[in-house]
């Protein structure tokens, strides 16, 4: 019984990986409510920027990426 609260747990954390998941849910925790947060103004500042500057290690540039920010930012600068 424990574990499948514990699995359906971890769905539901899962589901607020990803930037636009956070929009849809309404009843969070508070961790959860700052990151919500976070991700609004992290919008607000794609949205404002006039240059963005990507930053990622030489040696390990696939492990630095963050592939939501990098779709965040494209998608503001083709105003989609």
């Amino acid at each position: 019984m424990r574990k499948r609260k514990e699995v359906k747990r971890e769905k539901e954390q899962h589901k607020f990986k990803s930037l636009e998941a956070l929009d849809k849910y309404k009843n969070i925790s508070d961790k959860e409510q700052s990151l919500k947060q976070y991700i609004k103004e992290f919008k607000k500042v794609v949205e404002n920027a006039d240059v963005v500057l990507k930053v990622v290690d030489a040696l390990d540039p696939l492990g630095t990426r963050c592939s939501e920010v990098q779709r965040a930012t494209t998608r503001s600068s083709y105003g989609v």
